[in-house]
């Protein structure tokens, strides 16, 4: 985590405008479990003087829910850690708090997204199929719709831990001419500037379906054809 907000180059921002934590990805866990992750998330931050505050939207309730958004309207950056992206979805999809969050990130504001809150983030998503099966090699996805910031791309988190026959799975799922963005564990792809970085540890992995892959090392750029302009629209 470390790695990825220094990447981001963010100044610490004042003591009234904080990081907002909106744990939606982890909707449907266990009763404490999103309150748990995002306490430990902000308590990391603080540790590197960065203020936090957790707006604890964890259901399509809660996301029109007033008072529960009022945070993202002063917030320094959105803060989406990491989940189940079909969570995300159903939480945060047509709602006044993914709203906010547009406004405020054209605006200026800094989002970030963790694994399944980032391929949440697509115009199409995917998921394992439900119930999980009882083996890894028995595991399938299915796509929906994702909330549309990132059009055209599919993000595939932990990709260094991700084995081959199922980035082929995601892969077949995906329509031609989208981009696919596998994301090696604790590295990075930021949007900056009209251009995309890569940070972190470990490397970015680009290509469109059934053609070849290009390799984006931590601390480069990625090239302008590789990636579609970042629009925060």
């Amino acid at each position: 985590m470390r790695a990825l907000w220094e990447g981001l180059g963010m100044p610490r921002p004042a003591p009234e405008r904080r990081v907002v934590i909106v744990p939606a990805a982890l909707a449907g866990e266990k009763v404490g479990t999103p309150e748990r992750h995002a306490g430990l998330a902000g308590e990391t931050l603080q540790r590197w003087g960065i203020p936090t505050e957790v707006a604890l939207i964890v259901s399509p309730e809660d996301a029109n829910d007033d008072e529960l958004i009022e945070p993202l309207r002063q917030a320094s950056a959105v803060y989406l850690p990491g989940g189940d992206a079909r969570a995300t979805v159903e939480v945060l999809a047509g709602s006044a708090a993914w709203r906010l969050i547009r406004q405020v990130h054209r605006a200026g504001t800094t989002l970030v997204a963790a694994s399944g809150a980032a391929v949440a983030l697509g115009e199409m998503a995917f998921a394992p199929r439900q119930p999980a099966p009882p083996t890894l090699d028995a595991l399938s996805y299915e796509t929906f719709s994702g909330l549309g910031l990132l059009p055209g791309v599919v993000v595939l988190p932990y990709f260094s831990w991700l084995q081959e026959p199922l980035v082929r799975q995601v892969e077949a799922l995906c329509p031609t001419g989208v981009t696919l963005a596998g994301l090696d564990d604790q590295a990075a792809l930021i949007a900056a500037g009209g251009e995309w970085h890569v940070t972190g540890l470990g490397t970015v992995t680009i290509w469109q379906k059934g053609q070849r892959r290009y390799v984006i090392d931590a601390g480069r750029s990625v090239p302008a054809d590789l990636l579609p302009t970042y629009q925060t629209r």
